[in-house]
């Protein structure tokens, strides 16, 4: 199975807009050549950016291809779905015995709970007395986030397994078997790449539906099928509060939070031997309201009523089943690497992007950072590039365009949709006389001054205005004969003028003019002279021709006589 990285990018599909970068909350995202590339070591598998890509640019790793053919090559061996508590929310009113029958007619061996594996973890819990800071291990992609961003913060994670691991070894201790987490975590991938030896891959609830939509199966018309086994108080697990309601033993310093931000929010100010917080349980998952709204979930809404869902359908049985597995885990720090950079270094980088003031710093945010000063940060560490920071194109467009403006021989002028002067050049301010060019070094660019009182004839400007449309005149100013081109910039909106004088150019047209018909009229006499001279000369010859004629003919006639 290929291990590229669970999400990634597709680059065709990449559209250049930085939402990925806004919307990551550890900016795991490098922009290289316009595309935003996911880095896989600072990456958390929150999957976030999968939901909000404007163009579906981001996408999950497909390993579905992948359990087919293994399903389809391993006819004899026993392959066991383990599916996630968060299936009440995904498949309201459907029985865990129908989703049994499902998978069997998938091709799996059968399926069972994840729930099972939970429960395990919370009896540990019950049974072992928490000391310090505790952080549930239950969520992978908090589990990401402490061990990357928060080191120090490690310590206090709890060493057991989660609660999927801690049903692979569950039931690999009973059988020989594989096992394929279904739900709606794209962080079970991750758990499914780092233990292949308890788990065989992760796919999640939309692959699923797929999966049954491909093969034609209409899940709610399924017969139940046995199920020897089922999850009871470990079902709570998927909704915000879940696991700490699966304990028995209750504590007051019982905290649970969901999303990356709350999370955040949450950890701040907190070390691992806090004595005001000794005994203390975090609950945390990644996802606003739990895993009910996965990414892998086929919907993203409606929490309060999948969470219903999920506490109609949960037991608060307590499965007292003695286990002989053990899931005691010490969990690996995946630190991130900090790169340190001195003030000057950051101050230069600011000045190439055109901050080199603190009111430049407008922290906008269209680049994907929250503020300027993260912005270069990022540009430091490689991961961002300059033309990212728009207000920095724009600044960088408008003096350009200004250049190209004042630098051209005609007459260039911009007003808005209130006939008022946006920009205009010198060369404009001269072709309207003196007290133009006046105006123009003590407001120069003439902004805001309205277009009447510098241009009378500005009718021309208001009816692109309306119509959008360009159009060409000739005007006078004074002794002065301008071409005038007016053109929209943004449609009703923004119009421009291009202003050129063409009175030296129509004198000597109107000369030109004077000396061809001049000359016209000499070669039409001298023509007609000559049609005169050549008809007078042809009347002579055919006089001529004529009385040849008669003479020779006179002497033919006395020939033929003798």
């Amino acid at each position: 199975m290929s291990k590229l990285n669970p999400i990634y990018t597709e680059i065709t599909e990449c559209n250049d807009c930085n939402k990925c970068i806004r919307e990551c909350p550890v900016k795991s995202i490098k922009v290289k050549s316009g595309h935003a590339f996911i880095e896989p070591d600072l990456c958390i598998l929150c999957g976030h950016c999968t939901r909000v890509c404007p163009r579906g640019a981001k996408k999950v790793r497909n390993d579905l291809d992948y359990v087919k053919s293994y399903l389809k090559e391993n006819p004899n061996q026993r392959v066991i779905a383990s599916v996630a508590p968060s299936y009440l929310s995904e498949y309201p009113g459907v029985t865990f015995e129908k989703l049994n029958t499902l998978f069997k007619k998938l091709g799996f061996y059968r399926a069972e709970e994840t729930a099972i594996g939970a429960q395990i973890v919370s009896r540990y819990i019950d049974n072992n007395l928490l000391e310090g800071v505790t952080i549930s291990s239950a969520c992978p992609v908090t589990l990401s986030y402490i061990k990357k961003y928060r080191t120090e913060l490690s310590k206090s994670i709890l060493n057991v397994d989660s609660p999927l691991l801690a049903h692979c070894k569950e039931l690999k201790s009973k059988e020989d078997c594989k096992i394929v987490f279904f739900g709606p975590c794209i962080g079970k991938k991750s758990e499914a790449d780092n233990n292949p030896e308890l788990l065989l891959s992760a796919l999640t609830f939309k692959d699923l539906n797929k999966w049954t939509e491909d093969e034609e199966i209409i899940l709610e018309d399924l017969e139940e099928s046995f199920v020897p086994k089922r999850g009871t108080n470990g079902s709570f697990y998927p909704i915000e509060g879940g696991m700490i309601k699966s304990f028995k033993s209750k504590n007051d310093l019982r905290f649970s939070y969901s999303g990356i931000d709350s999370i955040v929010n949450s950890l701040d100010g907190i070390s691992s031997h806090d004595k005001n917080l000794s005994g203390s349980f975090f609950e945390l998952l990644a996802c606003d309201g739990g895993c009910i709204n996965g990414p892998g979930a086929s919907c993203h809404s409606q929490t309060a009523l999948k969470t219903i869902k999920v506490l109609e359908g949960a037991s608060n049985k307590q499965e007292n089943a003695k286990r002989d597995v053990s899931i005691v885990r010490d969990w690996r720090v995946d630190a991130i690497t900090q790169l340190n950079f001195s003030e000057e270094e950051i101050r230069n980088v600011m000045r190439s992007v055109g901050k080199v003031k603190i009111e430049d710093e407008i922290n906008c945010g269209a680049c994907g950072y929250s503020t300027c000063r993260e912005f270069a940060l990022a540009l430091l560490e490689g991961k961002a590039e300059t033309n990212m920071c728009l207000n920095y194109l724009r600044k960088l467009s408008e003096q350009k365009a200004n250049a190209l403006i004042h630098t051209m021989p005609s007459g260039v002028i911009m007003v808005d949709n209130n006939l008022k002067i946006i920009e205009s050049n010198s060369a404009f301010a001269s072709l309207m006389g003196e007290d133009c060019s006046t105006i123009y070094k003590i407001n120069e660019g003439l902004n805001g001054v309205s277009l009447d009182k510098i241009l009378p004839q500005f009718r021309q400007f208001s009816q692109c205005l309306k119509s959008g449309a360009n159009s060409e005149s000739i005007i006078r100013v004074k002794d002065k004969i301008i071409k005038c081109i007016v053109y929209p910039v943004v449609d009703y909106l923004v119009v421009g003028g291009i202003f050129r004088d063409i009175t030296e150019t129509r004198s000597q047209r109107e000369k030109i003019i004077s000396k061809a018909q001049e000359v016209l009229t000499k070669n039409v006499s001298t023509v007609q002279q000559i049609a005169f001279l050549l008809g007078e000369n042809a009347a002579d010859s055919e006089v001529m021709l004529n009385s040849i004629i008669e003479s020779f003919g006179k002497v033919d006639d006395d020939e033929s006589s003798l």
